[in-house]
C-alpha cells in the first residue's frame, strides 16, 4: 500500500448544527425527535410539549386570489389529499364564503375563513396537524385565479438542532414504531368499508368516498387522531403509520367487501424501524432519538442559499420553488413557503460558507427563555 504523500491543509469553516465561537453561554435542551431532524434547523415543540420536537410545518394557509370574477360552475381546494368542491351560488363573495365553510368541515381543519376585502381564505389546522393546499379554479366561469399561497407555523419554536459527537445511534435498538399497511385484491368501490384498531383502540370506521385514493386518504386521517399516531401517508395502495416518541405500534385493518369480486380487497400489515432504509452516516438525528437543540447561544444552520450577514432569515414551513427541506433557512419568503422569523433569530451574523458538500450555512442567534 503507497502512503499518503499529501493532505489538505483546510479544514471547512463551519457544517451545520456547529457552535459558532466566541458568542455567549449556550443553553441547550433535549427533546424525543418526532422525524429524522438534520443538524442546523429549526425544531418547533409539538403541541406545546418540551418533551417532543419536530421540523416546523405549515399549520396555517392563506389563499389569495386575484379578485377577478366567479359567475358560474365549481371551485376545488384540495387539503392533505381530501377535495372539497363547492358550486357557483348567488355571487362570488356568497360561494367563496360557503367555500370556506365547506373547507372548515374537515376533520383536520379547525376554521376556514373568507375576507372579501382582501380576497383570501384563511385556513388554520386542528392540533399538531400541518396543512398541503391546492386550489383549482379549471371549472369555474369568470377571470379569478389564485395569486398566491401563504404558509405559516404557529408552533413555539423549541431551538436550533444541534450537531453532537453521537448522533445516529443503532438502527438495531430502535422498536418497530412504522407500521405498512398495503391493500392488495381488486379496487375498493361503492360501499366498502374499512375497519379497525391501532394500539388497542378501534378507528371510526371508513366509508368508501369518490376513490379508493381518497379512501385511503380518509383511512390515513383516520388514523391520525388516534394520539399515539405522529404521522399516516398515503402512497398508491400503501398506508404507512408512525408511531409517537418511539412506541412499538400495533395496527389491525378489515375490508368488508360489497360486491362479489374476483379478489376481495384487504391489507397486509409489515412493521419496520423507522430508520430502516436511512444510512446510519448521514448526519441526523433519527425518529425517536433525543435531540439537542440550541435555544441560548449561536449556531451554524443549514440554508438553501447564499446570505449576507444582516439578512432578514426566513424558515422553511413547505415545499416551494426553493427547497423541500422545513426547517431550514433563506434570505427571502420563496412565495410564501417560508416565514419571517426575524423576531425570533434576529438577522444572520455571519456570511453564509459552503460545507465540504458545497451546501450553503450561515449562523444565527438565539436568546430563548
Amino acid at each position: 500500500m503507497s502512503p499518503q504523500t499529501d493532505y489538505s491543509q483546510e479544514m471547512p469553516v463551519a457544517v451545520a448544527g456547529l457552535q459558532v465561537d466566541g458568542r455567549h453561554d449556550n443553553h441547550v435542551v433535549s427533546a424525543a425527535a418526532e422525524e429524522t431532524v438534520r443538524f442546523g434547523l429549526a425544531v418547533v415543540k409539538k403541541s406545546d410539549d418540551f418533551n417532543i420536537g419536530r421540523l416546523p410545518g405549515a399549520n396555517q394557509v392563506v389563499i389569495t386570489d386575484d379578485g377577478g370574477t366567479w359567475t358560474a360552475g365549481n371551485l376545488v381546494t384540495t387539503i392533505n389529499g381530501q377535495a372539497v368542491t363547492t358550486a357557483f351560488t348567488t355571487d362570488k363573495a356568497t360561494s367563496m364564503a360557503a367555500h370556506a365553510t365547506a373547507l372548515q368541515a374537515l376533520g383536520f381543519v379547525s376554521t376556514a375563513t373568507y375576507v372579501g376585502g382582501s380576497n383570501t381564505i384563511t385556513i388554520v389546522a386542528t392540533a399538531d396537524v400541518y396543512l398541503a393546499v391546492s386550489t383549482d379554479v379549471s371549472g369555474i366561469t369568470g377571470t379569478m385565479t389564485i395569486s398566491g399561497y401563504t404558509h405559516t407555523s404557529s408552533d413555539d419554536i423549541l431551538g436550533l438542532s444541534t450537531r453532537e459527537v453521537k448522533s445516529y445511534g443503532d438502527a438495531r435498538n430502535r422498536v418497530n414504531d412504522t407500521a405498512v399497511a398495503t391493500l392488495s385484491g381488486d379496487t375498493l368501490a361503492a360501499n366498502d368499508t374499512i375497519d379497525g384498531t391501532i394500539n388497542g383502540v378501534a378507528i371510526g370506521t371508513v366509508t368508501y368516498a369518490t376513490s379508493e385514493a381518497n379512501t385511503l386518504q380518509l383511512l390515513a386521517n383516520e388514523l391520525m387522531k388516534n394520539s399515539g399516531v405522529a404521522l399516516a401517508t398515503v402512497s398508491g395502495r400503501v398506508v404507512t403509520v408512525l408511531n409517537n416518541a418511539g412506541l412499538e405500534i400495533e395496527l389491525s385493518l378489515t375490508v368488508t367487501d360489497d360486491a362479489l369480486v374476483s379478489v376481495a380487497p384487504s391489507f397486509s400489515i409489515a412493521y419496520q424501524k423507522q430508520a430502516s432504509g436511512v444510512s446510519l452516516e448521514q448526519v441526523a438525528y433519527f425518529a425517536t432519538e433525543t435531540i439537542s437543540t440550541t435555544r441560548r447561544g449561536a449556531l451554524w444552520v443549514a440554508c438553501e442559499e447564499n446570505v449576507s450577514v444582516g439578512d432578514t432569515p426566513y424558515m422553511r414551513v413547505a415545499t416551494g420553488a426553493g427547497g423541500a427541506q422545513r426547517g431550514s433557512f433563506r434570505n427571502d419568503a420563496d412565495s410564501g413557503s417560508c416565514q419571517d422569523v426575524s423576531g425570533t433569530f434576529g438577522k444572520f451574523i455571519k456570511d453564509a460558507v459552503q460545507d465540504p458538500d458545497g451546501n450553503y450555512v450561515s449562523a444565527l442567534e438565539v436568546n430563548l427563555p
